[in-house]
């Protein structure tokens, strides 16, 4: 596929861990995960704000030695793993589009 706007690279997820931009949605999911109930009253949903940014500092160190790049559940991992694996046997010719 060509295209004189975007190449298939930058719209491609072919062997890239991270195929989505929804961050926020997986934030506010495991947030309200915490919480428990929805209809939170103010006091409860601070401490659990508190408690998220108290995180942020940690999670940055980690983000900048490396250490992680972003969340994930392990079926969601497990899954990545399964997919790289299958990517690899495409590149090595191992595996086609027609098995």
């Amino acid at each position: 596929m060509e295209s004189s706007v975007w190449d298939p690279a930058s719209w491609s997820s072919f062997y890239r861990a991270i195929r989505t931009n929804n961050d926020v949605e997986g934030w506010h999911r495991r947030l309200n995960r915490k919480a428990g109930r929805g209809q939170l009253n103010r006091y409860l949903l601070m401490r659990l704000l508190a408690t998220e940014a108290a995180l942020v500092c940690v999670n940055l160190t980690l983000l900048r030695e490396s250490a992680i790049i972003r969340r994930q559940r392990k079926a969601a991992r497990k899954n990545t793993q399964r997919l790289f694996k299958v990517w690899d046997e495409l590149i090595t010719k191992d595996k086609t589009d027609r098995h």
